[in-house]
C-alpha cells in the first residue's frame, strides 16, 4: 500500500495487454497472390425494405371521368337465337302498360269475352259533387277524409273484360254483395266454367236487372274474321295477367288534401263531426 507522497503503482503487464496490440502473424506472399487472382463471387443484395409510409397508396374516389368501363366482348354470333327457345306468347304490346277505362252495360246487348277470372276488390266513394260535376274515387282507408265526413264507401268488385264491339279491354264494376238481378249474381256462375276465356257473352241491363247469356264458344270450327281478343289474351298471358294496380287505375284516386280542395262542403262536415281536428294533418 503506498505511503504518503508515493504515487500509485500500475501493473505494467496489464498495461501492455490492454494498450499494445498483439504481434501480427507473418503473411505468406503466395497465399496473397492466389487470393488476388481468384475472382470473387457476386452476392445478390437483399432488397431494402420500404417504410410503412412508402407502401400506403392514397385513396382516389372514382368519378364519371376516371371510371374505366371494360370494353364489351361481344361475339359476332351472339345475336343468333334458336327459335325453339322463344316464348311464342310474347308480343311488343306485352311490355307496355295497359290503357284501361271503365265500361257499363245498357239495354242494348254488348258482346264481351272474359280474359281473366280475377275479381279486384275496391272501396269506392260515389256521387261526390264538385264544381265540375260528380266525382268517383277510391277510399283512402282508416284516415280517409270522406269517411271522416260520414260519406260511406261502397264495397265493389272491379273486373276486366274484352269488349268485342270496341276491340278493347274495359273494366266493369259490381257490388260485392250481389243479389237478385245483380251483375255479380248473373256473371260469377259463368266465370266458374274452367273454359270461360273461350266464351263469348252477351250482357244487357234492363230495368235495373242484368242478363248474361253465352252466345258462342270459340274453337277452330267457330272462328271468323271478327276480333275476339286472341292477341290481347296472348299479351296478357305473356305479362302474367292483368295486375290489380292496372284494374284499380280506372277509378280516380286522390289524397285527403286533394279531396278537401276539390269538395268545398267536405271541410265543414269534418269539423261538424270532429270538432278541433287539424285538417292539415290529414
Amino acid at each position: 500500500m503506498p505511503t504518503h507522497g508515493q504515487s500509485k503503482k500500475t501493473d505494467i503487464t496489464s498495461v501492455n495487454e490492454t494498450t499494445n496490440p498483439p504481434a501480427a502473424t507473418p503473411v505468406n506472399p503466395g497465399v496473397v497472390a492466389a487470393a488476388l487472382s481468384t475472382p470473387r463471387e457476386k452476392t445478390a443484395r437483399k432488397p431494402r425494405k420500404k417504410s410503412a409510409e412508402a407502401t400506403v397508396k392514397p385513396i382516389v374516389t372514382p368519378t364519371a371521368e376516371t371510371a374505366q368501363v371494360p370494353a364489351p366482348t361481344t361475339d359476332p354470333d351472339d345475336d343468333v337465337v334458336d327459335a325453339s327457345t322463344l316464348d311464342d306468347t310474347w308480343s311488343r304490346a306485352a311490355t307496355q302498360s295497359l290503357s284501361l277505362r271503365r265500361r257499363w252495360f245498357e239495354e242494348q246487348p254488348t258482346l264481351v269475352r272474359p280474359i281473366t277470372t280475377s275479381l279486384i276488390p275496391a272501396s269506392i266513394h260515389y256521387l261526390l259533387k264538385e264544381a265540375s260535376g260528380s266525382l268517383v274515387v277510391h277510399c283512402n282507408g282508416t284516415t280517409c277524409a270522406l269517411c271522416l265526413g260520414r260519406h260511406k264507401p261502397v264495397p265493389m268488385y272491379l273486373f276486366a273484360l274484352f269488349f268485342v264491339d270496341g276491340g278493347e279491354v274495359g273494366v266493369i264494376e259490381f257490388g260485392q254483395s250481389g243479389g237478385a238481378g245483380s251483375l255479380r249474381g248473373a256473371l260469377v256462375p259463368v266465370l266458374k266454367d274452367r273454359n270461360c276465356t273461350s266464351l263469348i257473352l252477351e250482357i244487357s241491363k234492363l230495368r235495373g236487372r242484368h242478363n248474361v247469356a253465352v252466345v258462342a264458344t270459340l274453337d277452330d270450327t267457330t272462328r271468323d274474321a271478327a276480333d275476339y281478343g286472341d292477341a290481347v289474351l296472348r299479351d296478357l298471358i305473356a305479362r302474367g295477367g292483368i295486375s290489380a294496380k292496372d284494374v284499380r287505375g280506372v277509378v280516380d284516386r286522390r289524397d285527403n288534401q286533394g279531396l278537401l280542395a276539390a269538395l268545398d262542403w267536405l271541410p265543414a262536415r269534418i269539423r261538424l263531426y270532429h270538432p278541433g281536428l287539424d285538417l292539415s294533418k290529414l
